[in-house]
């Protein structure tokens, strides 16, 4: 779920919190038996147009292994993600599980502790979702005679029943585990399979915003969500020690340390944009049931005001010195802001004035932290593809084609794409029917 400052972010519209205690499976009331589930085929289209679909779409061993999603998309979001370059690939997970989940402080409900000493960049967790689904469920006629309530209600009714479709082809098993999860939307109105994905959806960032959501006038953001067994129990902090991201390539939901984290130490994540002010964050979390107490909020408006200024302030000059520099850094990382792109960007320069007086053993060091927090705030690379060897032509395939049509966000670009790819398959045609006359005369 993407927010308008970061795509790796918790989207507003699918917050999730666990002071809420998780539910059992038998307080929900849905309109089919629990224990009917879809068996895992191709994909399905809705009345509304949407594709009910499994990913990964193809099975071995390896891919097995790490379960697969159910997820509710348009035609452009499984395009985008099934031609992604080396889909699927077996999840990634750290050597070790370094956690374990049990009641936090207070009435936060359920919380992520480290059973060890984990350092920064570590990764912490991989899990494939239980479903990745769209966060704007409109319906195809919009009532808009009626009431603005009335709408609401039919939307958040609609939105059920699209969950329901996904819902109904999860195993029995993962239909469990997803009724297990907390659900703080149960007085808005919010169906409880939709509420439960509000609480805890992650956001899908793809690289580009579906055409559907741009459509709606949504200025940023991917539009799509992603639910996980384990995932949902990260507690929110505005002073996060884990940063969140979506690999495309494992289709799987990540998470790292973004500083050192201490053995039974709570690891937390942002909900909100940790720029926004205290008063802002507090409001954003509020239809969530909890106040966030951390210092950062304690601290009102002048550490909102000390916060800006690390994110925004220059970057310490070579000039100013080394002892500066450090003095900087030392600044910035007592605000714990290390989930910001600004970290590894301070990192970096700290280590470039240290190389330049003569500190290459700091520099080094410096330099090897801003690599491990950047994979943990931007996530990890997907590997390059082969680049072709000599002058020969290159040969593409239907999925690098694809990928090269679906990379451009511009319609009209991908449309230009599109038109000369049928004008040199015209050619090739007419090409291949003067070779086959001539051979027969």
């Amino acid at each position: 779920m993407a927010t308008a400052t970061s795509s790796a972010s918790r989207d507003m519209s699918t917050l999730r919190n666990t002071t809420s205690q998780p539910s059992s499976l038998g307080e929900h009331q849905v309109t089919f038996d629990l224990l009917k589930y879809a068996e895992m085929h191709e994909s399905t289209r809705t009345e509304s147009g949407r594709l009910l679909v499994t990913l990964p779409n193809f099975k071995t061993k390896e891919l097995e292994a790490d379960g697969t999603a159910e997820c509710l998309l348009t035609p452009w979001m499984k395009t985008m993600i099934t031609s992604t370059p080396g889909w699927a690939q077996p999840i990634i997970h750290p050597p070790s599980v370094r956690y374990d989940i049990r009641r936090a402080p207070g009435s936060r409900g359920l919380g992520m502790f480290a059973t060890a000493d984990i350092e920064a960049g570590a990764l912490i967790l991989a899990e494939r979702p239980l479903i990745v689904k769209m966060t704007w469920f409109m319906p195809r006629v919009q009532d808009a005679h009626l009431p603005y309530e009335e709408q609401a209600a039919n939307a958040k009714k609609f939105s059920e029943e699209q969950m329901e479709s996904v819902y109904s082809r999860m195993s029995p098993e993962n239909q469990k585990k997803y009724m297990s999860l907390s659900n703080s939307h149960q007085h808005d109105g919010s169906g409880p399979l939709t509420g439960i994905s509000r609480t805890n959806g992650w956001g899908v960032d793809v690289g580009a915003q579906d055409p559907e959501v741009a459509q709606l006038g949504v200025s940023s953001g991917t539009g799509y969500s992603a639910v996980g067994e384990i995932s949902s129990r990260f507690n929110h902090s505005c002073l996060p020690n884990v940063k969140y991201t979506f690999n495309l390539q494992t289709f799987s939901m990540e998470f790292h340390a973004v500083r050192p984290i201490a053995k039974g130490e709570e690891m937390t994540v942002a909900y909100t944009s940790l720029e926004d002010r205290v008063e802002l964050r507090q409001n954003k979390l509020k239809p969530y049931g909890f106040i966030c107490t951390c210092s950062a909020c304690k601290g009102g408006p002048l550490t909102d005001l000390q916060r800006l200024h690390a994110l925004k302030s220059v970057l310490p000059k070579t000039s100013q010195g080394v002892q500066n520099a450090d003095a900087v850094l030392a600044a910035f990382e007592l605000t714990s802001l290390q989930s910001q792109p600004r970290y590894p960007e301070l990192l970096q320069r700290v280590a470039k004035i240290n190389r330049k007086a003569g500190n290459r053993a700091r520099a080094d060091e410096l330099d090897a932290l801003a690599a491990k927090v950047s994979t943990a705030i931007l996530g990890r690379k997907p590997p390059e593809p082969p680049k072709p060897e000599g002058k020969g032509p290159v040969v593409w395939n239907a999925e690098e084609l694809m990928a090269l049509i679906m990379s451009q966000t511009d319609p009209v670009k991908q449309q230009h794409i599109i038109d000369v790819l049928e004008q040199a398959a015209e050619v090739m045609q007419i090409h291949g029917q003067e070779q086959k006359s001539e051979r027969r005369t």
